[in-house]
């Protein structure tokens, strides 16, 4: 049993569901949900509050 998918961000929902879809095609997705895990909290932290302030220089920051 994994653990519960605490995600808080304005893409909580959407983030569940990617890792739920991935899990019921039989992926373990372990590794993958800390990363996924990790650009929540990210989101968080940034203050993100609507999906239209993800901007391509906000992953370019997550992602350096």
């Amino acid at each position: 049993m994994t653990a519960p998918l605490d995600f808080q961000s304005v893409f909580a929902d959407g983030l569940r569901d990617f890792l739920a879809t991935k899990r019921a095609l039989g992926r373990r997705y372990h590794t993958e949900a800390y990363a996924v895990r990790l650009f929540d909290r990210f989101l968080i932290a940034q203050g993100v509050t609507d999906a239209t302030q993800l901007t391509p220089a906000l992953l370019d920051a997550f992602l350096a």
